[in-house]
């Protein structure tokens, strides 16, 4: 097996996690809703949040690296423009 290329691979390191939320500024919270069998995952930035919910069945699939990616990066757009109109 290749070794893997940062950035390139369907999962998300938690390297990339922790570059991601400097570099976005954010905040992220995340926990496991055991009656939905899910996690909610909550973004911060300044005194704007935003969350979701993951289902079981999203996290399992063979395409979440990259749904989990387009999920942060969403999030943190809604935040971009939340903390755009509070100020």
């Amino acid at each position: 097996m290749p070794p893997r290329v940062e950035g390139q691979g369907p999962e998300m390191t938690v390297k990339e996690v922790l570059d991601f939320c400097a570099e976005r500024e954010v905040e992220i919270y995340t926990r496991y809703d055991f009656i939905c069998d899910g996690l909610i995952v909550k973004m911060r930035k300044k005194n704007v949040e935003t969350d979701t919910f993951i289902s079981r069945e999203e996290a399992t699939s063979a395409g979440f690296g990259l749904t989990i990616r387009f999920i942060l990066r969403q999030m943190a757009a809604e935040l971009d423009k939340g903390v755009t109109h509070d100020n």
